[in-house]
């Protein structure tokens, strides 16, 4: 069953169907608000719903209401109950041809390049709604009947994903299958965009194909429409119908060149855009170059004083090294030197040592010969001249009093018998020169241990400090010597 709908908004939304189905105005309805043709001058929308196929020819691009109020629209809708077409070019054609012989100058007007509705009701003209009714489905039974197709899936697609077709496109079996799972537009002014020049040439030879067969069908009708006046009429009908559709075809074929020749010039124009931007950055990137070449110039200079200045330093330092070399030999010397030093002092200090034991050794013999005169003294008569002012310590002999010796030669000798100041007076004249020889050797000694400067010299590991360290004295000590 094959129902037919007139709507659009002529003054408002308006719908008109000699035999409407309830539930057509809920997929109807959201015609008012959509915007599938605005850039189109005649489209078809297929869509699947409810187990119902539906297929409606809109003109919307530069259509206005009665009052010239803008974004209008005006449709055909062809429901096929529980059916879908097969045949959409002819059906496209059809209604094409409906809309331009029967529509413009009935319900809606070219107004310069506007198309203005001319009723505000469609009923206002309901003849001629009537007459489109009948001739699209006279026109269906006679042509698209055998191309019909019953729906065995239940699959809406109004708000599947849209496909766009060519008109040219229409008969493949991809189309078919979109169909039945997508929302399809078809239109002439609908062009791949993916295919390629080629391909392009393709279609064109296909459409002038298809172009001189259907001349060849005209000349056929035409032959054959001599045979009665009524085939006559129709004959004449579909001549119309083919020589419309010969012009559609060769206007599609001059407008997929001019389609063609527009897309490749606007690529054309977008690559020398791009080129002209890669230019540009390329000269951006050689001043950029440029100057990193000038500071990598500055760069090299100051490298090349460091290597200089380096060079410099390295010498200085082989010659710090040389003289770092020369003060360890003198190091050297001087650690040899301060060995030979101290193994003298410690020579000395043995030296001095065994010169000590000998004076012990003289003061040892001293003190017996001083026994036997301490004796002998006590057994010497005074005769009477005593002397209350002289002590005991006048009467002994000490190394430093070399004075009080000699006053005290006197009465001691006087005291003595004879043969005992003989002895004595031998013996003076030794313990004269004993005590010069002490007095000798205690300078000696006090020399050597109390006054012997030693310079002590501190030497780091690569650097020998040319300062000099105080000096020190080593102090050793000595043994008093005293002769009683």
């Amino acid at each position: 069953m094959v129902r037919v709908y007139i709507h659009g908004r002529p003054q408002g939304q308006n719908l008109w169907s000699s035999a409407p189905a309830p539930n057509d105005k809920f997929y109807l309805n959201p015609f008012l608000d959509s915007r599938i043709g605005e850039d189109m001058n005649a489209v078809m929308q297929v869509d699947m719903w409810q187990e119902n196929s539906y297929y409606s020819y809109i003109h919307r691009k530069n259509v206005v209401e009665k009052g010239n109020r803008p974004s209008s629209y005006f449709a055909i809708t062809v429901c096929f109950e529980r059916q879908y077409c097969t045949q959409v070019a002819t059906l496209y054609e059809l209604l094409d041809t409906i809309y331009k012989q029967l529509c413009l100058n009935n319900l809606i007007e070219k107004y310069g390049d506007q198309e203005r509705f001319l009723v505000a009701q469609f009923q206002e003209k309901e003849n001629v709604l009537v007459q489109i009714t009948n001739v699209i489905q006279q026109n269906i039974e006679k042509y698209i009947s055998n191309g019909l197709e019953t729906i065995e899936s239940k699959q809406d697609t109004i708000s599947a994903r849209i496909k766009l077709y060519s008109i040219v496109d229409v008969d493949s079996p991809q189309f078919i299958s979109d169909c039945l799972a997508h929302r399809v537009l078809v239109s002439p002014s609908i062009m791949n965009k993916d295919r390629l020049p080629q391909e392009l040439q393709q279609k064109i030879v296909a459409l002038e194909t298809q172009k001189a067969e259907v001349l060849k069908e005209k000349n056929r009708w035409q032959s054959e429409a001599e045979d009665s006046k009524e085939v006559n009429k129709e004959l004449n009908l579909i001549q119309k119908k083919l020589e419309n559709k010969n012009a559609e075809l060769t206007s599609q074929i001059d407008s997929v060149k001019e389609e063609t020749r527009k897309e490749y010039q606007k690529e054309i124009e977008d690559y020398k855009s791009k080129i002209r931007k890669l230019n540009d950055s390329a000269e951006d990137l050689k001043k950029q170059l440029n100057n990193e070449q000038s500071s990598n110039k500055e760069l090299l200079g100051q490298i090349k004083d460091l290597n200089t200045e380096i060079k410099s330093l390295g010498g200085k330092l082989n010659n710090e090294q040389s003289s770092n070399k020369k003060l360890l030999d003198q190091k050297k010397e001087l650690n040899g030197k301060i060995e030979s030093l101290n193994e003298q002092l410690n020579n000395e200090q043995s030296s001095n040592k065994e010169l000590l034991g000998q004076i012990k050794n003289l003061n040892k013999k001293i003190k017996s010969l001083e026994d036997p005169l301490k004796k002998e003294q006590k057994f010497i008569p005074n005769d009477g001249h005593s002397d209350e002012t002289d002590s005991d310590d006048d009467r002994s002999l000490e190394i430093n009093g070399v004075a009080k010796e000699k006053k005290s030669h006197g009465k001691f000798f006087r005291c003595l018998p004879g043969q005992f100041l003989h002895l004595c007076s031998q013996l003076a004249p030794v313990v004269e020169v004993l005590n010069t020889v002490i007095l000798i050797l205690l300078l000696v000694l006090l020399y050597r241990w109390h006054v012997v400067p030693y310079r002590e010299i501190n030497i780091n590991d690569n650097v020998l400090d040319d300062t000099l360290i105080q000096d020190t004295i080593i102090e050793q000590s000595s043994d008093t010597i005293n002769f009683y």
